[in-house]
Parts: C-alpha cells; sequence; structure tokens
C-alpha cells in the first residue's frame, strides 16, 4: 500500500480547515504546492512563494509585489488578484487562470506571436504540435475561412490540401503578406514596427511588425460589442434612428455605449465552442479564453464583462464553434471536430518565458 505524505482541505486563501488535514514531518508542501514556513507562525501560517511570504490567515503578502506598477488597481499586497477560487498566484508576482466552467483563461506576459501554417499531409493539432518551442506554449485557431469545394470540405475527414482553404483576414509579418485574403468588415491586432499593439476595423495595416484580421469584436479600444446598439444620452437623433440593430459609421462609435455585431450574436450562447484573444494597454498582458465546442461554459456576454472588469479593453473573438482549438505545449487542451481539425489553414501561437 502507498504511503501518504499529505491530505488537507483549505479555505479559499489557504488557510487549513480544523480536522480535515495531516502532513508526515518530512513533508513540507502546503497550499498550491508551496513550501511550508511553519517554525513562527504555526503549521500552514506562513507560505514560501519564492519572492514573497504569504499569510492565508488574512490573506495578503508580507511585501510588496515586485510588478505593483503593472496593476495599479490592486494593492500592492493583494493574493491571485484578491481572486483565489479562479486564480493561482505560483511565485508571488502575477496571477495565473484555471479552467472554470470548461472554459480555459490563460493569462499571459511578454508573449512572442508567430503564425501556425497547416502543411497538406497534417491535421491543424499536429501542425500546433510542431511549432512547440522550448517556451511555454499556447497555440490557437484563429480566422474563419474560404474553401475551394464544399463537398471536399463537408466530407473532410483526412488532412486537405492547405491550396484549397484561405483565411477570411490578412496574416502580415513585417509588412509581407503571409496568408489569408482582405476582410474589411472584420477586426484585427496589429503590432507596429515600435512594438505598439492596436486593434481596428478593416484588414490588418500593411506595415504591421505582426497582425491578423478576420476577428469578431467584443471590446474595442473601450468601446463593448454585443447584440444591439445601445445609445448615450447625447447620441444625435441621426445616429439613434439606425436602431438597436445595424451599421453605425465608425466616427459616431463615440455616441455608443455597445455596438451591434452580427457574428457576436451567433457566438452569445454558452455551449458554443469560443476561441478569444484580449489585451490589456495598460499592462501589456494578454488572456487566452477557449471553449470546447458542446461543453456548458459561458456566453459572450459574460466572458466580455469579466474581461472588461479585469482592464482588458481589446478583445476579439476568432472561429468558434467546431473550430475552437487549445494547444498547450504540444498537448490538445481544447478539441475542434475531425473536419475542422482536416481543413484549417493556420492559427497563432503565443510563447511566454517558463516560470
Amino acid at each position: 500500500m502507498p504511503d501518504v505524505l499529505s491530505y488537507n482541505d483549505y479555505y479559499p486563501f489557504g488557510s487549513l480547515i480544523p480536522n480535515r488535514h495531516g502532513s508526515s514531518t518530512a513533508y513540507r508542501y502546503g497550499f498550491q504546492g508551496q513550501e511550508k514556513d511553519d517554525e513562527i507562525k504555526g503549521e500552514g501560517n506562513s507560505l514560501n512563494y519564492t519572492f514573497r511570504m504569504h499569510d492565508p490567515r488574512i490573506g495578503r503578502f508580507f511585501a510588496v509585489d515586485p510588478l505593483f506598477k503593472d496593476y495599479p488597481q490592486l494593492t500592492p499586497y493583494q493574493f491571485a488578484s484578491n481572486t483565489p477560487i479562479c486564480s493561482d498566484d505560483l511565485e508571488g508576482l502575477e496571477a495565473r487562470k484555471r479552467i472554470k466552467n470548461n472554459t480555459y483563461f490563460i493569462t499571459l506576459k511578454n508573449v512572442n506571436f508567430k503564425f501556425v501554417f497547416r502543411k497538406s499531409t497534417e491535421y491543424f493539432t499536429q501542425a500546433a504540435a510542431r511549432n512547440n518551442t522550448p517556451k511555454k506554449d499556447f497555440t490557437i485557431n484563429t480566422q474563419m475561412f474560404d474553401y475551394k469545394s464544399k463537398w471536399d470540405y463537408v466530407n473532410a475527414d483526412t488532412p486537405q490540401p492547405t491550396s484549397d482553404y484561405t483565411p477570411q483576414g490578412l496574416n502580415v509579418v513585417d509588412g509581407v503578406k503571409k496568408a489569408g485574403r482582405s476582410s474589411e468588415n472584420t477586426f484585427y491586432f496589429s503590432e507596429s514596427s515600435s512594438g505598439v499593439w492596436t486593434t481596428g476595423f478593416g484588414d490588418v495595416p500593411s506595415d504591421s511588425k505582426f497582425g491578423f484580421g478576420g476577428g469578431t469584436p467584443l471590446v474595442v479600444d473601450g468601446l463593448k460589442f454585443g447584440e444591439t446598439n445601445t445609445y448615450k444620452d447625447d447620441a444625435p437623433e441621426s445616429v439613434k434612428k439606425v436602431g438597436s440593430v445595424g451599421s453605425i459609421d465608425p466616427k459616431n462609435w463615440k455616441y455608443l455605449k455597445q455596438k451591434s455585431n452580427g457574428v457576436y450574436s451567433g457566438q452569445n450562447d454558452s455551449d458554443v465552442g469560443k476561441t478569444i484573444l484580449g489585451y490589456n494597454s495598460k499592462t501589456k498582458n494578454w488572456i487566452i479564453v477557449s471553449q470546447e465546442n458542446g461543453k456548458s461554459g459561458y456566453t459572450l456576454d459574460q466572458i466580455r464583462d469579466y474581461l472588461y472588469s479585469k482592464g482588458f479593453d481589446n478583445i476579439l473573438g476568432f472561429d468558434g464553434s467546431t473550430s475552437s482549438t487549445l494547444i498547450e505545449d504540444g498537448k490538445t487542451r481544447v478539441s475542434p471536430d475531425e473536419r475542422k481539425n482536416s481543413t484549417m489553414p493556420s492559427g497563432v501561437n503565443l510563447s511566454v518565458p517558463q516560470n
């Protein structure tokens, strides 16, 4: 029989629940796998998070967060962004999201982007695994795509010729189009030559250092998108006459609290697969949100409002439903269906330094 070294039940911030824990003297690890420092404050009341010590009784660190300037909205002594149910604070620096309701929330900093292009002899998930790097890697699918033959697309169950499938939206690196077609009624992420990321309506700027289009807007420059138009009190009647649904000139978006979008409406269901990418222009953090099709998760409204509350002011959705894919370090976390895995032409890899 194996020996039990430790069993522990915790309150949200890591305090031990009385009469529901026990550890051998040789085992020094506790909440979130961090090393305990029991000598001064008693069992489980002090945890070593490498950069700072944590007191789970008050849910606070003893020292200032080294990254506190990046998070002005939080106290510098906070633990896991004050959200211990859905976040870890693995090294006492910043939170990393978990899975909630079958939905991945993955926050990334210091991200390196590159495109993933499927070969005609491989599935998209194989292409993603092939592009794995020594860093911490996440690969997602991106744009919807055109096909040459509807029959071949509908019946695809093995890898298809990539020349038969074209991304709806441009993929640009150093001012050169790598794949895709114009999709001027969608939205893009673009990095300038000076390293500034922007989100916009239309095609990716031709001089982008890195950019990809074809996105569905959830939030653009702080403006929320949704199923209906919602107007500010000072909106002119000439703008309001568009009504609850309809196109509004971008120059008049300043009069909106929320802008309607038709594609958004089609994915605003908790059981529909989702691939979402968000950017916080203040902290420079990115977040991936990924949900497999058919599994109960969140609506777009819920995800949009949650990310917005966390400071993400630019959020785009990409090809969802049965296309939604997430690969972590070569391992499939969110799976597309067989047809989409056989046909999707491209995606994006986001890599960050290992912890």
